[in-house]
């Protein structure tokens, strides 16, 4: 019998059926998730190994009540049993993961609620160069030399050259300073002597 005449209601909870094996492993061969059945490989040495078993989404162990399906290629424990009057033979019940644990449809719906959890608030706190006050900047002007165009008294009198550095410059130069004289009044030549007058002898 082909998957397409395979009735979805197939395992009914009233139905007659007889445990054949309390516990079985297998792997899911494939399983239809609109229609709700498929089957489950036998993976144990024995009289059932690698048959394939029949498996109604009814037959499924879930612990919490949700949408019920399995996924192909993983292990599941199942019963097998021997249906009396239902057109498969052998028939998977009470499937659940391996060891009674979860199956896949049930630990991908607890990954995907606890991916939609909040996360918790964490207060933001700024870094320590943040919080520093910004430094206070002081009104008075640093002491310094007074605005004006020219250097401070000092530098002038320190740039000015003396008499004996000007001289030295011009002499450097090529330059010869002429002195001028003081104006005055003109030196004639000086008093001329008068002749004593001459005394008469007796």
């Amino acid at each position: 019998m082909t998957s397409s005449e395979i009735p979805t209601d197939s395992l009914d909870a009233s139905f007659n059926y007889t445990v054949i094996v309390q516990r079985l492993t297998g792997t899911v061969k494939w399983f239809n998730n609109k229609a709700g059945f498929g089957f489950i490989t036998v993976c144990e040495p024995g009289d059932y190994n690698e048959k394939d078993i029949f498996v109604h989404y009814t037959s499924i162990r879930v612990t919490n009540s949700q949408y019920k399906y399995l996924v192909q290629g993983e292990y599941v424990d199942f019963t097998l049993v021997k249906a009396n009057d239902n057109g498969h033979e052998f028939q998977a019940m009470d499937v659940s993961g391996v060891k009674g644990g979860p199956i896949m449809c049930e630990t991908r719906r607890t990954s995907v609620s606890t991916m939609r959890e909040p996360r918790p608030h964490v207060p933001h706190v700024p870094h320590a160069s943040a919080r520093m006050p910004p430094p206070v900047r002081s009104r008075t002007a640093p002491a310094g030399p007074p605005r004006g165009r020219g250097p401070p008294p000092a530098q002038q009198q320190q740039d000015s050259p003396g008499p004996a550095q000007a001289a030295g410059a011009d002499e450097l130069l090529g330059f010869t300073k002429v002195q001028k004289k003081r104006r005055g009044k003109p030196q004639g030549p000086g008093p001329v002597p008068i002749p004593a007058p001459a005394t008469a002898t007796a």
